[in-house]
């Protein structure tokens, strides 16, 4: 396991060329919804930053996401993943944790506020992940991050702006199918209110409604503080699957 801050790669992505950003997910409505997030996670909100932390625990729901098995013979799955989150602080941080498939592996991380992202780095003959491997807010805890079955990455429309940042969202965009013709009203919001934080209350900033078509890209600008979260949530009529995704850039404001 390692554990290191992210500093050097916003040394090199400082001068003429802004950082970039962008925050993507699936979620499957399994029918009429109100305020669901665009997550890959099994709840439809995902669990909020907490102040407070928490540790973070790795665990598959399938044993072949495991490097050994308990004995020699590697599982097909994934066998490493790399997770990226803020800690109590607001820091950027990431940590490496090998899986154990169906038991929770300890990743020595206390003090985790929220997890942005993670993503296998080691995979067997599968190449990607066989179960969901979840990451969890402590042990038997919520899923706060899910790299789904047959997946190698997390996807999810929602982040948290580092601490000393912020983020300036410049587009969006989100698309529905069903089996039957539902709609799905996608909101992008942030927990702020022009540039103020507004922590847990998310205003809405742009919205798309979307019946087995596409949005395309929709153009926006606003800033989220420091600490500040953005996401896509769906209001739908009925079972809709849908995709959805934002961008913009982080910029260093030193406070």
């Amino acid at each position: 396991m390692g554990n290191r801050d992210s500093a050097r790669r916003h040394e090199v992505w400082q001068g003429s060329t802004p950082n970039p950003l962008i925050g993507f997910g699936e979620h499957e409505f399994s029918g009429v919804k109100t305020n669901a997030d665009v997550w890959g996670g099994p709840t439809d909100i995902q669990p909020e930053p907490n102040t407070s932390g928490y540790a973070l625990f790795v665990v598959s729901d399938d044993v072949e996401d495991d490097p050994d098995k308990g004995g020699s013979v590697a599982g097909t799955g994934a066998h490493e993943v790399h997770i990226h989150y803020l800690n109590i602080k607001g820091e950027e941080k990431t940590v490496t944790c090998a899986t154990n498939g169906t038991s929770e592996v300890d990743c020595s991380i206390p003090d985790c506020m929220f997890v942005q992202e993670h993503h296998a780095t080691v995979v067997g003959t599968n190449l990607v992940a066989v179960g969901n491997v979840d990451v969890l807010a402590g042990s038997g805890g919520a899923v706060v991050s899910r790299i789904g079955a047959a997946g190698n990455q997390s996807m999810s429309t929602m982040r948290q702006v580092p601490i000393r940042q912020q983020y300036v969202v410049t587009g969006w965009h989100g698309m529905g199918t069903a089996g039957t013709t539902k709609i799905a009203n996608l909101r992008l919001r942030s927990s702020d209110h022009d540039g103020v934080l507004n922590s847990g209350v998310y205003h809405f900033k742009d919205s798309a409604r979307v019946k087995d078509s596409s949005s395309g890209h929709l153009p926006v600008q606003f800033v989220v503080p420091a600490l500040g979260t953005v996401k896509i949530s769906g209001w739908t009529t009925g079972a809709i699957d849908v995709t959805a995704r934002w961008l913009g850039r982080m910029e260093v404001t030193g406070s």
